[in-house]
């Protein structure tokens, strides 16, 4: 009877470890994927709202639009904020040259 149990966590072992392997597989191909994809487009514009959560489970809310232009030389890209009051008209401007 031992010999049975210890063979059956063998085996579940096994096609879990088995199962592990394909989900982190699966998902390496799809954030590969995603990010190949993500500069097929020479222009892109995103308006974006984001809330952040203290532990005490505060709001707190972000608004921001993100620009970004991608040539074969360089990848630039504009994020201007617009929420909350204190960092409205923040901006910042990245330009990366390949």
């Amino acid at each position: 009877m031992i010999k049975i149990i210890f063979f059956t966590l063998i085996f579940i072992e096994f096609c879990l470890g088995n199962t592990n392997d394909i989900i982190n597989t699966n998902a390496t191909y799809i954030m590969q994927d995603v990010y190949k994809r993500a500069d097929t487009h020479k222009y892109q514009k995103f308006d974006i709202s984001m809330y952040i959560f203290d532990k005490s489970n505060k709001k707190r809310e972000r608004y921001f639009e993100s620009f970004k232009q991608i040539t074969s030389l360089e990848k630039k890209s504009l994020i201007k904020f617009y929420k909350p009051v204190n960092i409205k008209n923040t901006s910042l401007l990245n330009n990366i040259r390949y």
